[in-house]
């Protein structure tokens, strides 16, 4: 029934056209039902008759704005309908011509965002423009390029809201734009920048829940407050993080309250806080590690604080298990833990934890080129199946015995004037 309407439509501007060529009204009316039907066309997947419909608004419009350059609302539409070539190009995975065309219309958004800085709809469609292009560097793997655009967006997305505090559009639009920045800056390597961006994000969403309730905005605050819980714990905060998971557990208590639905996730989300809670009894002492795993936790999380030395003594306790022993990683970790303490430490005790250091990283090398000798036998009879991931292993281990050879890893920078390290690692 749709498009039957919309080419009724059609038919109509195309006839008033037949009798005047040149009324702008009737171009116009054309212009925006060929959108239409591009529109219906895209949802269908028809995405070449979706093209030539967007085209000949497109062509229209052009028309339009040559006889007026300055109409505010033809402008905006005539980047629209550009905008929405750039969505076909990416659907069609011609990204070359969509990263062209979407930087295309930024560049016109922005030329129109500085002609009418005060006017709300321009500002917004510049933030949409830059998160379309960011999107896309995302997908393509270039997070830096990505992060920029959406710096930008979250500006103007800020600058939005503090004109009018009560604007929900603007209130959503800066929650998506911070938790792609956020999830961005993650794949960046950048966790206290993502931190700070997912806390931003939660507090919308608060201030959102606070005027009107809304599942759908319950989950993605649980959502967002577990990734500031994680990145809490992977900065060395786990009580921090445990604040956060409580908030979780509390958040999802209400979605479970109005929807049973919701009662299996809230239990797995009490056995995560459970072990949270569990783990920051270890740290304050109100608890005693009782296992070797719970050993390598305490360890890691007091390297993680900053307590070096003391992590190193929990590294003692911990390696003393076999099975814990036999995974190199725990070595290096350990290895780690006692090189952080070398830099902030003197005399006796820096030079037992330096003995300590080059142990741990002899041990750890090692058994690591030990693997490459068994990957490597391996690789000669293993099943073709296997083949690829034994070859990611073999690779990782490669890597990671040249980073430490070249001297990549920061943490074991004390360590590299000693005498050892040439032992370990001969030119």
């Amino acid at each position: 029934p749709a498009e039957a309407s919309f080419a009724e439509a059609e038919r109509y501007a195309r006839q008033l056209l037949d009798l005047a060529p040149h009324h702008a009204d009737g171009r116009r009316a054309l212009g925006t039902v060929l959108v239409q039907q591009g529109d219906l066309h895209r949802d269908a997947k028809r995405l070449e008759q979706a093209r030539a419909c967007y085209r000949a608004s497109a062509d229209l419009r052009q028309e339009l704005l040559r006889e007026s350059p300055q109409d505010r609302d033809l402008v905006r539409a005539q980047e629209h309908v550009l905008s929405r070539l750039a969505d076909l190009h990416q659907q069609a995975g011609e990204h070359d011509e969509a990263r062209a065309a979407y930087a295309k219309v930024l560049e016109q958004q922005r030329a129109r965002a500085k002609r009418h800085r005060d006017d709300a709809e321009t500002r917004r469609d510049l933030l949409v423009g830059l998160v379309k292009l960011a999107d896309l560097r995302i997908k393509a793997g270039e997070h830096e390029e990505a992060a920029v655009l959406l710096e930008e967006a979250r500006e103007v997305g800020r600058e939005l809201l503090e004109r009018d505090p009560s604007n929900a559009s603007a209130e959503r639009d800066l929650v998506g734009v911070l938790t792609r920045l956020a999830s961005t800056q993650m794949s960046r390597g950048k966790r206290r920048e993502a931190l700070a961006y997912f806390r931003e994000a939660g507090q919308l969403y608060e201030r959102r829940l606070a005027r009107q309730e809304s599942p759908r905005e319950r989950r993605n605050l649980s959502a967002v407050w577990l990734k500031v819980a994680d990145l809490q714990n992977a900065l060395g905060d786990p009580l921090g993080a445990r604040a956060y998971l409580r908030k979780v557990v509390a958040n999802h208590e209400v979605l479970a309250a109005a929807d049973a639905r919701h009662r299996p996730q809230l239990d797995r989300l009490r056995q995560l806080l459970a072990r949270q809670e569990h783990r920051c009894a270890l740290l304050t002492g109100e608890a005693r590690p009782t296992t070797p795993q719970e050993h390598v936790q305490v360890a890691r999380s007091q390297d993680a604080s900053g307590e070096h030395e003391a992590a190193v003594r929990s590294w003692r306790v911990a390696l003393e298990d076999e099975q814990v022993r036999d995974d190199p990683r725990h070595l290096f970790e350990a290895a780690r833990a006692a090189a952080r303490a070398v830099s902030k430490s003197a005399g006796r005790v820096q030079a037992n934890l330096r003995d300590q250091a080059f142990a741990w990283l002899k041990e750890e090398v090692e058994r690591r080129r030990a693997q490459l000798a068994q990957l490597k036998e391996l690789l000669k009879t293993a099943p073709q199946e296997d083949l690829d991931q034994l070859r990611d292993f073999q690779q990782g281990i490669s890597a990671h015995l040249r980073d430490l050879a070249a001297g990549k890893e920061e943490a074991l920078k004390s360590l590299e004037s000693d005498p050892r390290w040439r032992v370990i690692f001969p030119r």
